[in-house]
Order: C-alpha cells, then sequence, then structure tokens
C-alpha cells in the first residue's frame, strides 16, 4: 500500500499541473455510507432446542414469498426421530397388551380365590348347622363337630386373608403395567412434539426472509441441505410497516453523528428514487469487521419518515446523513488540499508553485471548506503538487496508519518464529492459519513513501 502511495506521488510531480477553482455557496457537511435495509420490527423464527441430533434443512419456502399465518417456512429432517417414534409406539402397544393381558389374569385369579371363599363360606355354614344339631349328641360327637367348625373357620379366614393379599399384589402389578404405559406414552408425545418442532411455521402473515447463518466468516443465507445450531434463528417475518437501514460507520465519522439527524436513503436496485428518514440509533462500543481486522466501525440506523414498498429487508442502500445544514462558505476538491510539515497548503496559480497556507474546515467524500485571507473565490489551484514534500490532506495520518500496522504484523510474525510457527496462505482458503514447524512465515518489505 505505501509502494503504491509513493508511486502516485512520484508520477504526479513528473506532469504538467492541471487546475481546479476555489467556490463559494451553499456546503453541506454529510457522512454517506452503505448498509442494509432492515424491518423495525420482525419475527425470528428459530430452529428447535434439539441438541441430540442435527438439524439439517429439508425444505424451505421461496424467500419473498408472502406467507399466511400456519404456513409451513422450513422443514427439518425428521428421519432419526420418526425411527425412534415407531419403536416407541410398538413399546406402547407391547406394554398395552401386557396390561390387558395382566387384567385378564388377575380377573380369573380373583373369580378362582372368590369361589374359593364362598366355599369356605357353605363349609362355615355346614359346620355351624352340624354343632347344633350335636347338642344332644355324646360330648366326643359334639367335639369332633365343633373341630369341624373350628376348621371352618380358619379355612374361611385364610381365604378371605388370600384374597385381601391377591387384591394388593394385583392392584402393584397394575400400578406398574400402568406406569410402563404412560412412560411409553410420554416419550411418544415429546417425540410427536420434536417432530412437530421440525416443522417451522409462520406465527403472523408476511414476507419471509432467510437469515445468515455460521460463524464470523463462514455466516451465510440458510440454503436446503444447510445443517443450523439449537436456537439458530434460520428464517424472519418482518414488519413492513416500519423500515430502517443499518449503517456501519467508521470511528473517525461517528463522532460527527448525532441521534435525530436527517438523512436522505437512495436503494442501489432504485437509484434515482430518494426517501427521507432519520437517525434513531447509535452503537455505543465499537465492532471489528472479522475477528483479525484492525478497523473498527459503530452501527447507526435510520429510519424511515414513511414506509415504502420498494424497500424490502436485505436490500442494500445508501444513507446520506446530514451533519451540517447548507452554510455558504469558500470550498475546494478534497483531492487540491496537501500538507507540509502538518500545514495545510493549496497550491494558488498566482503564487505557483510557492504554496499557500490555509485552515480547513468541515468536509465531505468530495470537498473541503477552506478559510484564508489570501483566497478569493475563482481562485485557480493546482490539483498535483509540485512540492516533493508536500503530501495529499490525510495522507501523512495514513502512512503511520500503514506503518503502525506494519509494525505489528512484523512483531506477530517475530513472534510465531520464536514459538516455531509458520504462516501458511492458500488462495482456496478465507482465512491464513498458523501451524507448527515448516518454513518460516515473512513480512513482505515495505519502503516508506517520501
Amino acid at each position: 500500500m505505501i509502494l503504491l502511495l509513493s508511486f502516485i506521488l512520484m508520477h504526479e510531480r513528473a506532469v504538467e499541473p492541471s487546475w481546479t477553482s476555489v467556490r463559494r455557496g451553499p456546503f453541506t457537511v454529510s457522512v454517506t455510507e452503505t448498509g442494509e435495509v432492515r424491518a423495525v420490527q420482525q419475527i425470528d423464527v428459530k430452529a428447535p432446542m434439539e441438541w441430540r441430533m442435527q438439524l439439517q434443512v429439508l425444505y424451505l419456502a421461496p424467500e419473498g414469498l408472502v406467507v399466511e399465518e400456519g404456513q409451513l417456512l422450513a422443514q427439518f429432517d425428521t428421519a432419526e426421530l420418526q425411527k425412534r417414534l415407531d419403536l416407541a409406539e410398538d413399546r406402547l402397544i407391547s406394554a398395552l397388551a401386557q396390561e390387558k393381558k395382566l387384567l385378564a389374569e388377575q380377573q380369573a385369579r380373583m373369580q378362582q380365590l372368590e369361589g374359593d371363599l364362598r366355599t369356605s363360606e357353605y363349609s362355615r355354614d355346614i359346620a355351624v348347622l352340624q354343632r347344633d344339631l350335636m347338642k344332644y349328641e355324646a360330648q366326643v360327637r359334639r367335639q369332633d363337630v365343633e373341630l369341624e367348625h373350628q376348621k371352618a373357620l380358619l379355612e374361611l379366614d385364610q381365604a378371605r386373608t388370600q384374597l385381601e393379599a391377591q387384591k394388593i399384589i394385583d392392584r402393584a402389578a397394575l400400578r406398574t403395567a400402568q406406569l410402563a404405559i404412560a412412560e411409553e406414552r410420554l416419550e411418544k408425545r415429546e417425540l410427536e412434539s420434536q417432530i412437530q418442532n421440525l416443522s417451522l411455521r409462520a406465527p403472523i402473515r408476511g414476507m419471509l426472509v432467510y437469515n445468515e447463518i455460521g460463524r464470523w466468516e463462514n455466516r451465510k443465507k440458510i440454503a436446503l441441505g444447510d445443517n443450523v445450531n439449537p436456537g439458530e434463528a434460520v428464517v424472519s417475518i418482518p414488519n413492513l410497516d416500519s423500515m430502517q437501514v443499518s449503517l456501519r460507520v467508521n470511528e473517525m465519522d461517528v463522532s460527527r453523528i448525532q441521534i435525530g439527524q436527517p438523512a436522505v436513503v437512495s436503494l442501489d436496485a432504485y437509484p434515482n428514487s430518494r426517501f427521507s428518514g432519520r437517525v434513531v440509533h447509535m452503537a455505543k462500543l465499537a465492532q471489528k469487521e472479522n475477528w483479525n481486522s484492525m478497523i473498527k466501525d459503530f452501527e447507526v440506523v435510520v429510519r424511515l419518515d414513511r414506509a415504502d414498498s420498494l424497500f424490502k429487508p436485505g436490500m442494500t442502500a445508501r444513507a446520506e446523513i446530514l451533519v451540517r445544514p447548507d452554510t455558504t462558505a469558500l470550498f475546494i476538491p478534497l483531492g487540491a488540499l496537501y500538507e507540509i510539515d502538518g500545514q495545510p497548503v493549496i497550491f494558488r496559480e498566482k503564487d505557483y508553485p510557492a504554496p499557500t497556507p490555509v485552515v480547513p474546515g468541515e468536509r465531505t467524500d468530495a470537498w473541503v471548506i477552506i478559510n484564508s485571507p489570501r483566497v478569493r473565490e475563482g481562485d485557480l489551484i493546482a490539483w498535483r503538487s509540485p512540492n516533493a514534500g508536500a503530501k495529499r490532506i490525510g495522507l501523512a495520518a495514513d502512512l503511520q496508519r500503514l506503518r503502525a500496522d506494519e509494525k505489528f504484523w512484523q512483531q506477530t510474525f517475530g513472534e510465531m518464529k520464536k514459538r516455531g510457527l509458520h504462516y501458511e496462505y492458500s488462495p482456496s482458503r478465507r482465512q491464513p492459519a498458523a501451524s507448527a514447524g515448516g518454513r518460516e512465515g515473512t513480512v513482505p518489505a515495505v519502503n516508506p513513501a517520501p
């Protein structure tokens, strides 16, 4: 990068100067950034919290489709759960059959015990009658009958006890069988619920938008065959009645932006249309572009004053935030402003090649306000510097930043060398990787600009 800047500067000094002019007129200070259209409110439809299986997408409704409430949006693979459900259903059928068999056996056993009880009761009644008939018989005979009576009472008591004990045993066995059935039914219902949850349906009426899935640099819009994480928002249904644009503003410009500032929004798909909006949100913390980036920016949200059917979530839009309203001032193209030893200068035709000191004011991407008692509207100024020590305004800061970056990477590779690591890069990979051993990494030589 520094070599390229050096080449440009040397090339410019070898070419005859061309001229532009100092202008006076309305000057609007603005910050223009590109961002993504989003709905102010939207409902995210998330994958189920299923950790025991892979969530592979088998069906997706077309993006942009206006869906009705309850309509199928996405379907995950249910083959594994369906197998488990089939097994659960088989176990439930078996448990129900076991219960039926148990009830039949218990019913037969109770009938037998109740019959034995009735027989014991008959024996007791007979023994009582015989005892009453023998009250005039001999003592020995009466004793035999009394013994038979006591025996009948004992058998009756045993029959009652056995019947009651068997009832308790049967109730416990039946309860165990019913618990087994309840467990199988519960598992069956849970599996059916899991299978149902693998079908994502629209909670409201609206337009379907695919979300990005994955992490870091591998994020992409969801597609058929993708595996998603449990609880990950896979699609969204935005409310198209209120739209906004999410911008990433660099840390140099964000200090100039305030909530409430007006903005003009245009869509890349409809560049000739303009829409009004206002800044409604500014992030308090900066974020990196990606995990290894040195560039930080802030999220700024511009909300449209009114909805328009042209706006769809995910579209690319440009927002020009009006930092300061129109004011009359002297201004020049930003590319014609230079600095020598930190002093901003221009090169007027009247003084050429001597520099003219100026005080720069507000700037845009292309223009900058200047203040100087020696400069008048209409003065011709050089696009290119005749002074070898002059650099375009801001270039010194850029060179300093690039040198700082170079120093950082030299220190990084030096530490890698100490640890026996080397730097590998393959065009097919999205990110470089460090690996142990082998050839050591090198830092490309960078020559500072004059």
